[in-house]
């Protein structure tokens, strides 16, 4: 462009400027936002769209683009925006910083108006008429004054559409056109709920990202070297589960991480007094480590199908231990009030916002229940099953997602559970805090949670030994919580204990519905219990194993063994 054209354009710009914003107008500055960067490679192009709000949403995007995704979800009134913060995906906070971030637009596009040039017949005309603008006008010829005004009104016209840009600049920051501008860009950028935390086995942290993987291990075989194996083909070597973690510096746009740990690594740092309280609390070395493998699966996302049940009678060390986890963990980590997870729950379709903020999290906490309320046990299963599940928050509209959190619940009594079947029980694991904090002891709480915040980096290290051991060896459910959780199996199911020590699987037998009964009874009143009734006992055994009826109930696949004898009443009758 030839010198003096630029030096029209730039006199046309700066008195659109002057005429449409000038601070005697009231106008205040359309300069970008305080500490947003500004890419003129994108200012420029731009500045060839036009004012509507589908073009800005594409200035959205074009600016902006890379740190705004949408979580996609069904009949929602408004968009689910995920904002990067520089270590995660924000979707809890992503509609008011998707706003923020949609306010620096205004800025972009007043800086459009250096980039906004004459179409080529306005160029023509300029150039033509430059010569003939410098000749006074009483001096101009009827060809020349043709050519002044044609120029003049090329510069009037891009002059108009600079006041223009600039008006529409000032006007793209009020929320009408804010909002409008998200919603038109909303479509483009969604990704389905699956999308995000797509690898379970990578974790957020403050600077750091934790990628576990896992592999796998040569070792010698004991069976090679052992002289009572008399096989031959015994190998000399087997391949065993193993695990790596690789600690990465910084975080990652397409790791889709929703959620960070808010504590530093330190992979040299240690937790002795986290270390202490955790050994004096649960002195069984095996219910401790099951304990610890439980909680590390809180930092990623892998589901075990099981609720952990921490069980004691108070002031004994649950409550300190679930609410330093859940701080260490921050948003990895969602607490959730006990009504969720008893009574009747919600009718079908209903909004069911506390089940939504289950979405990405990887440690839920359910405050204590209360002794004796119904336990939601659908809802149990349908959050421990690995299956898909469906929730609508307030105001918003319904999206499936896979829970990948590990739940642990807390009471001082327990919750009822009706259901005698193993879809339930198999999923319930009883930790039994059994040692009570004399009351000399007994400090506040926030003063004993407060002590373990130096040891958060420690702590976390203990978090992820406990991911490592899994990847290894799995969950290993250890005898004293199998019996503690058979012992709350019994006091609900009055059957129960019945069915574990006197019912085995066998193919080919088969029994009576009254010898099965009957067998029942003695075992009950062997124990000291009071039976329940013929007709209650078969709706409970019908759940449990095959039965055909007809004229004689006859259930198959099962034998009995152990049954005491019937007691022979003596001569009062008892």
């Amino acid at each position: 462009m030839p010198e003096e054209v630029a030096a029209v354009l730039a006199e046309a710009t700066r008195q659109a400027r002057a005429a449409g914003l000038e601070p005697d107008d009231g106008e205040p500055g359309t300069a970008p936002r305080k500490g947003s960067k500004v890419d003129l490679e994108v200012v420029k192009a731009c500045a060839a769209l036009d004012h509507s709000d589908t073009d800005n949403a594409e200035r959205l995007l074009a600016h902006f683009g890379e740190d705004l995704l949408v979580r996609a979800q069904s009949k929602a009134r408004r968009a689910a925006f995920a904002v990067w913060t520089g270590t995660h995906w924000d979707i809890e906070t992503g509609e008011p910083r998707a706003l923020a971030i949609a306010q620096n637009v205004g800025g972009r596009i007043a800086l459009e108006v250096d980039f906004i040039e004459p179409t080529e017949a306005e160029r023509r005309a300029i150039e033509s008429g430059l010569k003939a603008c410098k000749i006074a006008e009483e001096e101009r010829t009827p060809a020349q004054k043709r050519l002044a005004k044609l120029a003049e009104a090329a510069q009037a016209n891009v002059a108009r559409r600079v006041s223009r840009r600039m008006t529409h600049a000032v006007s793209s920051k009020n929320k009408a056109k804010l909002e409008a501008m998200l919603a038109c860009a909303a479509p483009h950028i969604q990704r389905g709920p699956d999308e995000f935390n797509a690898d379970p086995l990578k974790v957020a942290l403050a600077s750091h990202t934790l990628c576990f993987r896992r592999t796998r291990k040569r070792v010698r075989n004991p069976a090679y070297e052992d002289p009572d194996d008399n096989r031959e083909d015994v190998p000399e070597f087997i391949d065993i589960p193993d695990a790596e973690l690789k600690v990465v510096e910084g975080h990652r746009r397409q790791d889709m991480i929703t959620q960070r740990v808010p504590v530093e690594y330190d992979a040299q740092a240690t937790c002795p007094k986290w270390d202490e309280f955790v050994r004096d609390k649960l002195p069984i070395d095996a219910v401790r480590r099951m304990v610890q493998v439980a909680s590390g699966l809180g930092l990623v996302g892998l589901t075990v199908q099981k609720l952990f049940f921490h069980y004691g009678k108070g002031a004994n060390g649950k409550s300190v231990y679930m609410e330093t986890l859940c701080r260490l963990m921050g948003e990895v980590a969602v607490t959730l009030p006990s009504e969720s997870f008893i009574g009747e729950g919600k009718a079908g379709g209903a909004a069911n916002p506390d089940m939504a903020r289950l979405y990405g999290r990887r440690f839920l906490r359910v405050k204590e229940l209360p002794e004796g309320e119904d336990l939601r046990e659908n809802l149990v299963k349908d959050l421990t099953g690995g299956e898909h599940f469906t929730v609508r928050d307030l105001f918003e509209g319904y999206f499936d997602f896979r829970p990948v959190f590990t739940g642990h619940m807390s009471g001082n009594g327990y919750p009822r559970i009706s259901g005698t079947d193993n879809g339930i029980w198999r999923r319930m694991a009883v930790i039994h805090w059994s040692k009570i904090i004399a009351e000399a002891d007994q400090r506040e709480f926030e003063e004993v949670v407060s002590e373990f915040v130096p040891e958060y980096p420690g702590i976390l290290n203990w978090l992820i030994e406990g991911v490592l051991i899994f990847l290894r060896e799995g969950l290993v459910i250890p005898d004293a919580v199998r019996l503690k959780t058979q012992e709350y199996r019994d006091e609900m199911d009055r059957t129960s204990a019945f069915c574990a020590r006197c019912v085995v699987p066998d193919p080919a037998a088969e029994l009576t519905a009254k010898q099965f009964y009957q067998a029942y009874v003695d075992f009950t009143v062997d124990e000291g219990g009071k039976p329940i009734s013929l007709t209650a006992f078969g709706l409970i055994m019908k759940k449990k194993y095959e039965r055909v009826d007809g004229r004689i109930v006859v259930y198959r696949g099962v034998r009995l063994v152990d049954v005491p004898a019937p007691r022979v009443p003596d001569q009062e009758g008892r």
